[in-house]
């Protein structure tokens, strides 16, 4: 049985959507964590300030800004929501 020596070519690439969404939490100070990859979508663990949210991103993402606006209006509740 072979080994396989580059474990890299195993993984999926990055959607567009993806590697914008991560630096975009890099940029605004939020800590990721890829958590899964699915044939649909990628989900990640994205916390900052003590709020930690569970947060899908399909593939099917065509306009990553608007998607990421989302995500910070959806982030703003948890925190609301977490601190009321």
């Amino acid at each position: 049985m072979s080994k396989v020596k580059n474990k890299q070519t195993l993984d999926w690439e990055k959607s567009r959507a993806e590697k914008y969404a991560e630096k975009y939490w890099k940029k605004h100070g939020y800590h990721y964590q890829p958590k899964r990859k699915y044939m649909s979508k990628s989900v990640y663990l994205v916390s900052k300030d003590g709020v930690e949210v569970t947060y899908d991103i399909p593939y099917s993402v065509t306009d990553p800004v608007k998607f990421m606006k989302f995500f910070a209006d959806l982030f703003d509740m948890h925190t609301k929501l977490q601190s009321a």
